[in-house]
C-alpha cells in the first residue's frame, strides 16, 4: 500500500472520529436543553428488565425480599409466630440475599434519576483518567478501580475504558462526583427526535428522546421480559395468601 493510500485511511479515520464526536455532543446538548426529562412505560421497562445485570439483582432482590417482608410483617401484626432458632435463621437468611440483589440493582436504580436530571457532557480517556466537565464548565478527573462496576453500572467488565481517542457520554449530578459514564453512540436525529443506543458490552438499549414533549422512549421488550413484573405480582400475591390467609383459615 502507497504513502498517499495510508495517508488517505489516516484522514478518514480522522473525518470518522471528528463526525462522531460531533455527533455526540450535539445529542449531549440537545438532552441538556431539557433538564427536567420524563420516561415512558418502555423505557422503564429497557432500563430495568432490558440488562441481564440490573434484572439479575432485582429479581434476587424481590426474590428473597417479598417473602422475607411478609413473614416479618405476619409475625409483627400476630398473624405467625417466630419462635424456633431454625426459623429466624430462615427469615435472616433469606433477608440477607434480599440485601445482597439490592446492593447489585441499587446503582441503576440511582443511574435512572440521574439519566433523567444530570446535565450531560463528553467524558475523555486521558493519562489523569476520565476527564469531564459538570455544568458549571468545571473540569473533573476520575481514575477507574478495579470496582469501579458498582458505581458506573454500564461497565460490565474490566478493561472497559479503553478508547482514548472516542469519548463517552457521561451524565454528572449536582455533585461532580455523582456521575454516571456510558459507551453511547448517536444513530438518528429528525422531526424533534433524537435517538442513540446506550451499549452495554453485548447489550444496547435503544433510546429515542422526544425533544417536544420531553420523554425517554424505547423499543418494546420481547414477550418473556414482558411477563416478569407479571411473574412479580404473582409472587408477591402467593406470599401474602400463604403469610396472612392460611392463618386465617
Amino acid at each position: 500500500m502507497s504513502e498517499n493510500q495510508d495517508q488517505q485511511f489516516s484522514n478518514d479515520d480522522q473525518e470518522l472520529g471528528k463526525s462522531f464526536n460531533d455527533s455526540l455532543q450535539l445529542l449531549a446538548d440537545l438532552l441538556n436543553e431539557t433538564p427536567r426529562r420524563k420516561s415512558s412505560f418502555s423505557f422503564l421497562m429497557s432500563w430495568f428488565f432490558g440488562n441481564k445485570d440490573v434484572l439479575t439483582g432485582l429479581l434476587n432482590f424481590l426474590l428473597w425480599g417479598i417473602p422475607a417482608f411478609f413473614v416479618i410483617l405476619g409475625a409483627y401484626l400476630g398473624f405467625n409466630t417466630i419462635t424456633e432458632p431454625w426459623d429466624k435463621w430462615w427469615v435472616f437468611g433469606i433477608a440477607l440475599f434480599s440485601g445482597l440483589g439490592f446492593v447489585l440493582f441499587y446503582p441503576y436504580w440511582k443511574a435512572y434519576f440521574l439519566f433523567k436530571n444530570g446535565y450531560f457532557t463528553l467524558g475523555y480517556l486521558t493519562e489523569r483518567g476520565l476527564v469531564y466537565k459538570d455544568s458549571a464548565g468545571n473540569n473533573h478527573n476520575w481514575i477507574p478501580t478495579r470496582f469501579y462496576r458498582f458505581g458506573q453500572p454500564f461497565m460490565d467488565y474490566i478493561g472497559y475504558l479503553h478508547r482514548p481517542d472516542v469519548p463517552y457520554l457521561v451524565v454528572v449530578g449536582k455533585k461532580p462526583n455523582n456521575f454516571l459514564v456510558m459507551d453511547a453512540a448517536p444513530f438518528s436525529e429528525k422531526d424533534d427526535i433524537v435517538g442513540f443506543n446506550i451499549l452495554m458490552g453485548l447489550y444496547a438499549i435503544v433510546v429515542s428522546y422526544n425533544l417536544e414533549s420531553k420523554t425517554f422512549v424505547s423499543e418494546p421488550l420481547s414477550l418473556w421480559r414482558k411477563l416478569i413484573p407479571v411473574g412479580i405480582v404473582l409472587w408477591t400475591i402467593l406470599w401474602f395468601y400463604a403469610v396472612f390467609l392460611t392463618e386465617v383459615q
